[in-house]
């Protein structure tokens, strides 16, 4: 499944490329690195987490999953090769 919404994806890639501490992000740390409110932000993990493409350890801290990793590589595919045809 595409990501439609900038802030799913900016969000998305986020958490693709954040440290991980203890094998989650913290929120404020998604909030720093795509520059967005806390409430875009707050959102997009809510809207991402119903996908399946995020999940929360605890509170305030998350992690990207399998799917959400499988969508990214789907999504950089498919722009590559639009790219690619014109």
């Amino acid at each position: 499944m595409t990501i439609t919404r900038d802030h799913d994806r900016q969000v998305l890639c986020a958490l693709a490329l954040a440290e991980p501490f203890e094998g989650s992000t913290r929120l404020d740390s998604i909030i720093a690195a795509v520059d967005m409110t806390f409430s875009d932000a707050e959102e997009a993990l809510q809207r991402l987490q119903m996908l399946g493409y995020v999940r929360s350890l605890s509170p305030g801290h998350w992690f990207i999953t399998r799917e959400g990793l499988a969508t990214l590589r789907q999504d950089a595919e498919t722009l590559a090769r639009e790219a690619r045809d014109g």
